[in-house]
């Protein structure tokens, strides 16, 4: 006899769970991620790996949704006119005014510390320089234009904005028209509004736990027809209903190892003498694996040679001489 060595198995081993990410939106609805890597690989019939990625890890995604009112456009006061064009006499004519535009983080009290552009919405970007004429001393002065009315369903109407005189001409000179309208046109300034609701998050479970009961969860926004995430309380203020289960009890079934019976006796021996014989010992499968359980080795049976037994056989000697 001599001494043998049988490895165990050992189980593949994961790094704890990151942090959650930021949401992948600054607007709308996007999602979560948080990674595992991994530490060491199974061996010898070690519980297996979950599927991992290129760079060995495996991820962990959940839906959020971001306030779409949280960074806004902070606008600088219009810098004072560059005139381009001057009327020497009067010192007016054609120029262009400037003004910073910055993204700002939205507080209760007011704008609040600045962030980096992209997490305000592009499209909604103040002008940050304007051309225009600037008034000479008997022109009609109007003030901005204020905002643009709202276009009413099915968006076949027109929308209108206005100005206010500010300074009334010289005698002989008119005001410019203090009125603007244009058409509504659907996707254009013109939309209609839904929810949209998130696919299920995977389980989610107590901060220990790694299986059982845990809850699944979905975001919701509030989509324009364009396809664009906007503020939450716009589909709220026009009165949508809300009919969706925002989250639902779930369960991650816990991983159950193989289980295998004892060794059963030494069997017979399969030569009754010799050098050839085995003896052979088995055991069977109690509980097949289930989940990322540890898988049943192989093989379920093993074999050692028997005792050496001498082997007797009857030797004839030649027969005798006749005799009567």
């Amino acid at each position: 006899e001599e001494a043998c060595v049988i490895p165990c198995p050992s189980d593949c081993k994961l790094s704890e769970w990151s942090s959650w990410s930021r949401c992948s939106k600054s607007c709308g609805s996007g999602v979560k991620v948080r990674s595992k890597w991994l530490r060491e690989k199974a061996h010898n019939g070690g519980r297996p790996c979950p599927k991992l990625d290129l760079v060995s890890q495996v991820y962990e995604v959940i839906p959020c949704v971001s306030d779409c009112g949280q960074f806004v456009w902070l606008a600088e006061a219009w810098s004072l006119w560059k005139v381009s064009r001057v009327d020497l006499k009067e010192h007016c004519g054609e120029g262009v005014q400037t003004r910073r535009v910055r993204c700002v983080q939205s507080t209760v009290d007011g704008p609040g510390e600045v962030v980096q552009d992209y997490l305000c919405d592009p499209e909604e970007m103040p002008i940050g320089a304007r051309e225009s004429r600037l008034p000479c001393p008997e022109d009609c002065v109007l003030s901005d234009w204020g905002p643009w009315s709202l276009c009413q369903q099915p968006c076949n109407g027109t929308r209108v904005r206005s100005a206010s005189p500010i300074r009334l001409p010289g005698e002989g000179k008119p005001c410019p028209p203090s009125t603007q309208s244009e058409p509504c046109q659907h996707n254009t300034n013109c939309y209609q509004y839904t929810y949209n609701i998130t696919d299920w998050s995977t389980c989610q479970l107590s901060e220990q736990a790694v299986c059982g009961r845990g809850l699944r969860t979905r975001a919701l926004d509030c989509v324009r027809s364009d396809g664009k995430s906007v503020k939450l309380n716009t589909c709220e203020e026009l009165g949508l209903e809300r009919v969706w289960l925002m989250s639902a009890p779930c369960l991650v079934e816990c991983p159950v190892n193989c289980q295998l019976s004892d060794w059963s006796p030494w069997g017979q021996c399969s030569a009754t003498c010799g050098l050839s014989g085995r003896m052979w010992r088995r055991r069977v499968v109690a509980q097949a694996p289930q989940g990322d359980g540890r898988p049943c080795p192989v093989p379920l049976q093993q074999w050692k040679p028997c005792p050496i037994r001498p082997c007797y056989r009857w030797h004839f000697s030649l027969w005798s001489v006749w005799s009567p």
